[in-house]
């Protein structure tokens, strides 16, 4: 008897002995920029998937980025995001930066200057590179999503845009994706405090062309989209904030940009999944609909490499497929790139220099067409 009952004991031993799987964590990180001069320092909140410290396995990472009026830690609150219990089970690190709370991600025009405060720049060419040096991100664009609501998901759709070699996935939810539409120059100070010709220039511009991401949406093509919105109108039974009537009208005028960011997005070749629902806005409705952009599937497989694309932007540099470039003075105008196989095209005005290895480096005036095998 005792025999046969010693291997079930031991077994019972060794499970009890085993280190359990370490939790989900939620940590604050500092992020420093010498884009975004302010007052304090830059944060941001990076939640760490069951087991992360358990060993070297590199994990998918999800941007996941905040609305007017909030910071890096809307996300972790209860009350708000409530990151802990919406994103329990997700296997990814995930990060939520600070975007100030008037930032719109963007280098703001400030008359011509393009910058202070520059939160394209801190996002993109700071942040991102800060991550991946100090947590263990999976390499691939397939692994690389960004998802964000309100002022958030118009980052979320411009950044998908201006690095679609880095996201293959983006989440735009109840978002401001159509904004040289006039009821924007005339609400975007009073209802989220930045005004909007400091932002994003005179409306009829060219900087605020190259911000919209209505206008972008052939950079898109290869990138799956889950574009999520309310109709204005609340569900029942959904808890209601203080502000949730008057959120109402906010979602509808964002679930017209909605609509027709993503019939863009589809006649451009893009995946799109348009979610359109009961719903105003809040907070209730932003986590549900992240966990069902979840539940879509923010890593699966897209192309890793495609042979042609098209690229469109008004940023001074920047990086395309894997290509960098830099023009030599901000351009006044949208540039539009174009590769096909082994040649690349430029059209607009200005020179550039593009950096993409042995195969694809020169410095060209544009409008040119030459090889490339970078």
């Amino acid at each position: 008897m005792h025999r046969r009952l010693a291997p079930l004991i031991a077994a019972v031993f060794l499970f009890a002995a085993a280190p359990a799987s370490a939790a989900q964590q939620l940590l604050t990180i500092e992020t420093p920029s010498e884009h975004v001069a302010g007052g304090e320092t830059l944060k941001a909140n990076v939640l760490l998937p069951d087991g992360y410290e358990d060993g070297d396995t590199e994990y998918p990472v999800l941007y996941l980025l905040h609305g007017a009026g909030e910071g890096h830690a809307s996300w972790a609150l209860p009350a708000k995001g409530d990151i802990l219990q919406t994103a329990k089970g997700l296997d990814a690190i995930v990060v939520m930066p600070d975007g100030g709370r008037d930032g719109f991600y963007t280098n703001w025009w400030n008359g011509g200057l393009r910058g202070d405060p520059g939160w394209e720049r801190y996002h993109l060419d700071e942040l991102i590179p800060l991550i991946e040096e100090r947590f263990r991100v999976r390499d691939g664009r397939r692994w690389h999503a960004i998802a964000g609501f309100s002022m958030g998901g118009f980052g979320t759709a411009f950044y998908a845009t201006q690095r679609p070699g880095y996201f293959g996935a983006a989440v735009p939810m109840s978002a401001l994706v159509s904004i040289r539409r006039p009821q924007i120059l005339l609400a975007l100070e009073p209802i989220a405090g930045a005004p909007y010709e400091q932002v994003w220039g005179p409306i009829t511009g060219a900087y605020a062309e190259g911000h919209d991401p209505v206008a972008l949406v052939e950079n898109l093509r290869h990138t799956r989209l889950y574009v999520a919105t309310g109709t204005g109108i609340p569900r029942p039974g959904v808890p209601a904030t203080p502000t949730a009537l008057a959120s109402g009208v906010v979602e509808l005028e964002l679930f017209l940009q909605s609509l027709e960011f993503a019939l863009r997005a589809r006649h451009a070749g893009a995946g799109v999944t348009f979610d359109a629902h009961l719903g105003v806005h809040d907070w209730p409705y932003w986590r549900e609909d992240l966990r069902k952009a979840f539940r879509w599937g923010l890593f699966r497989d897209v192309a890793a490499d495609p042979a042609s694309w098209t690229y469109e932007t008004v940023a001074q540099s920047g990086e395309m497929w894997g290509l960098g470039f830099e023009f030599s003075a901000a351009p006044g105008a949208v540039a539009r790139f174009a590769r096909a196989g082994d040649r690349l095209s430029g059209s607009g005005s200005g020179t550039v220099t593009v950096d993409g290895g042995s195969g694809c480096s020169f410095t060209a005036a544009l409008p040119f067409e030459r090889p490339c095998s970078g």
